[in-house]
């Protein structure tokens, strides 16, 4: 078992440094196909498929900071300005549009304001409650921004991607029968699962991935671009 968490580790540490090649990477370019389909150059998913497959098998251990980090970096590289750029901007009509719930939009000052709330309620592990909102917020805006789009869309396999990234970091997450999200980021919750709630917001992809972006680098203490970002807690 350790030998083999050991290799998961590897694999993961192997692709954010650019060793599996374009396999590891979804932003990679899209060659044109008699019949007008669209199909990428690489197959991003092998890798994915390889290491969800083990995973799937393993029981959820605790996670140091430096392992979490490994498995943050690979979206990180996927997020970067010029692939969000190219894939939910250039890709889209201009000044396009999608319908995602209200506390879907994740900035920065909801972090900060939720992080003031918990800590004045006396909630402990702020960090990683609102670790783990973020990641299920984004899976969600993911999968919203994924449905808009036809299958032979050139943004498909890229948003198809990430989420299978968000999917990754997920299993990396320490599990617990009697874990629960704090009574205010329930509350949030339980509003993603409303299927018509009482307000929508119209939000262009490219903002909700820029979001996306700049919350995970608050939130999580990685050396981003080689410098020390301090987290919300």
């Amino acid at each position: 078992m350790l030998q083999l968490g050991h290799f998961i580790r590897s694999c993961i540490s192997l692709c954010s440094a650019g060793g599996l090649g374009d396999d590891c990477s979804s932003g990679v370019p899209w060659t044109g196909f008699p019949g007008g389909t669209m199909q990428p150059t690489s197959k991003p998913w092998a890798f994915f498929t390889l290491i969800t497959g083990v995973l799937s098998v393993l029981p959820p251990l605790a996670m140091s900071s430096t392992d979490m980090c490994r498995c943050l970096y690979p979206l990180e590289r996927e997020l970067r300005y010029n692939n969000r750029l190219q894939f939910t901007k250039h890709n889209f009509p201009i000044n396009y549009t999608i319908l995602v719930h209200h506390e879907e939009v994740l900035r920065i000052s909801n972090i900060t304001r939720l992080s003031a709330s918990l800590k004045s309620r006396g909630e402990e592990d702020i960090e990683g409650s609102l670790q783990r909102i973020w990641l299920y917020i984004n899976k969600e805006v993911m999968k919203k921004i994924r449905m808009v789009l036809p299958e032979q869309h050139p943004s498909q396999r890229y948003i198809s991607d990430l989420e299978g990234l968000l999917k990754l970091i997920q299993m990396h997450f320490p599990q617990s029968e009697e874990w629960e999200f704090p009574e205010l980021l329930q509350e949030i919750y339980g509003a993603l699962m409303n299927q018509e709630p009482a307000l929508w917001k119209k939000v262009k992809p490219k903002a909700l991935l820029d979001n996306c972006c700049k919350t995970m680098k608050l939130l999580f203490e990685c050396d981003w671009n080689g410098r020390r970002l301090t987290s919300a807690h």
